[in-house]
């Protein structure tokens, strides 16, 4: 299995990617035409949803 270090080392690299995909949320979310990346922000959303267990 795994030790305590080794589980918080990994819930830090989860917390840090899912900050960077809301940053990214938000980037798409601000742009002129939102349309153009539609795709895009669908995939971060989903991935926020499956990284929050929501």
């Amino acid at each position: 299995m795994y030790d305590e270090a080794e589980l918080v080392e990994a819930k830090r690299q989860i917390d840090s990617t899912l900050h960077k995909i809301r940053e990214v949320v938000k980037t798409f979310e601000a742009k002129d035409e939102p349309s153009r990346v539609k795709s895009q922000l669908t995939l971060a959303k989903r991935r926020l949803k499956a990284g929050s267990g929501h």
